[in-house]
């Protein structure tokens, strides 16, 4: 039908009541609407997706230290900053600067200055690899914040690296709650270890590693660790999910001789070249801040 001219000069067009043309326009009115919906119920989807992936990653760490508070991008480079809340003694002086991303490029705002604390609120990486990029969020008493670089060559660096500390597992056991946690750890031991098949003296033996006696020791790695720490003989120390062994006789191929089952008493390791039993984030940051702790 013809349009229709209005008062004004307006013209409204109306469509056939009941011809074809009527129906095909319906019908892409109706294919409109149906991919409208479909786009819009996509993002919401995806948005949701989205918040429940969040929410997970953050449960690995049950919103304490290691949550992940934002993903951020500069450039090529993508940056996961993560809350560590803690306070440190330091052992040297270090510069705080205004901003992250390259050392020496910002305003230096404050130093914290040898034998001083500092308070610490976030950790900021641009990788999972232990030489990734990483900055200290720092505040004093006086409430100045900046960031401090931790040094992409030393060996404390990125202590949130491959998700360590992240919580594996919740085990009852014996009336506890036991939090596993992943931790690539390990140790020296010279005495003869149980493995067992859940951490605890209840739990049942699998095999056993064959300590030598002093000088001949056996390098036992690690793959987990209870977080909850248990007292056996006096010594006051944790589980370790047991992942291998070898004698330290130039041999460094690991013997796994339970499929990576067990678990060991970590009570009886000692470190090999000194320093921190375990490299828990808390203790590389400990460690960066003063060494001899």
């Amino acid at each position: 039908m013809p349009g229709q001219t209005l008062p004004g000069g307006q013209v409204l067009f109306r469509e056939v009541c009941d011809g074809p043309e009527k129906k095909y326009i319906d019908t892409i009115l109706l294919y409109t609407i149906i991919d409208f919906m479909k786009t819009k119920f996509c993002i919401v989807f995806l948005l949701l997706i989205n918040q429940y992936l969040f929410s997970q990653i953050n449960n690995i760490y049950n919103n304490g230290n290691g949550t992940i508070l934002e993903t951020l991008t500069t450039g090529n480079r993508t940056w996961i900053l993560r809350k560590h809340e803690g306070t440190y003694r330091t052992d040297r002086q270090f510069n705080v600067y205004e901003n992250f991303l390259q050392e020496g490029s910002h305003k230096i705002v404050f130093s914290v200055k040898p034998e001083e604390t500092i308070s610490t609120l976030a950790v900021i990486s641009d990788g999972a690899e232990e030489d990734s990029d990483t900055w200290i969020k720092v505040i004093d008493n006086e409430n100045n914040s900046g960031w401090i670089h931790m040094d992409a060559n030393n060996f404390l660096n990125n202590p949130y690296r491959d998700n360590d500390w992240m919580i594996l597992d919740s085990m009852h056991i014996g009336g506890k709650t036991l939090t596993v946690r992943k931790l690539s750890t390990g140790g020296l031991v010279d005495v003869t270890l149980n493995i067992r098949d859940a951490p605890g003296l209840h739990g049942n033996i699998l095999g056993q590693i064959d300590g030598r006696g002093w000088g001949n020791t056996i390098s036992v790695s690690g793959s987990a660790i209870i977080e909850e720490a248990d007292t056996i003989d006096g010594i006051t120390d944790h589980w370790v999910k047991y992942n291998g062994h070898y004698e330290n006789k130039g041999n460094n191929s690991i013997e796994d001789i339970t499929g990576g089952k067990g678990w060991v008493f970590a009570g009886y390791f000692f470190p090999g070249k000194g320093g921190p039993k375990y490299y828990t984030p808390e203790i590389r940051i400990k460690y960066f801040f003063y060494w001899y702790v």
